[in-house]
């Protein structure tokens, strides 16, 4: 599997990445001699292992980029422009709901943010067509398991059917 999600499996997963360090390395080495193009190896996983060859170089080498979701503060931002509206206009509640569901994550805010607006968000401009306050309706009642056409919860949804039946009887 490329997307290791059991101990075991993670194990084989960085057990893959090590042979194939080695093997870049040592094509690395030839390669210079004979006068080929380098190679280049990329590893994207939720979370590195320090001990791993492939990790340890990377750092050394400055090429390991650590990526995060987005901070409350920038959720807002994002959520802000989105919406066109100034951030001090965007209700607390809303703020967690869609920090806690997206976990930062940019895509996902926007589908947040476009499947509320379609009954559970409106923005309310006023006379001069500028907003002046936005609407949440039902927050608390939201079922994101209708969204299974987004990413976010399709991608999800992928993800729990593809498990293992004993992997799935955990849940």
């Amino acid at each position: 599997s490329l997307s290791p999600k059991s101990a075991p499996d993670q194990v084989i997963f960085w057990n893959a990445v090590s042979k194939l360090t080695g093997m870049v390395q040592t094509e690395m080495q030839n390669g210079k001699v004979a006068g080929r193009k380098p190679l280049v190896m990329m590893i994207m996983c939720r979370d590195a292992e320090e001990d791993s060859p492939a990790v340890k170089i990377s750092k050394s080498n400055n090429s390991f980029i650590h990526l995060s979701g987005l901070t409350e503060e920038n959720i807002l931002e994002y959520m802000s422009a989105y919406l066109s509206v100034p951030d001090n206009l965007i209700p607390q509640a809303l703020r967690q709901f869609v920090g806690a569901v997206t976990l930062g994550n940019p895509r996902h805010i926007r589908e947040t943010i476009d499947q509320l607006l379609e009954g559970n968000l409106q923005v309310i401009v006023g006379a001069n067509q500028m907003p002046k306050q936005i609407d949440v309706k039902d927050i608390d009642k939201i079922n994101i398991s209708s969204w299974q056409h987004t990413a976010m919860v399709g991608g999800t949804v992928c993800l729990l059917e593809s498990l293992d039946p004993l992997e799935a009887a955990v849940l």
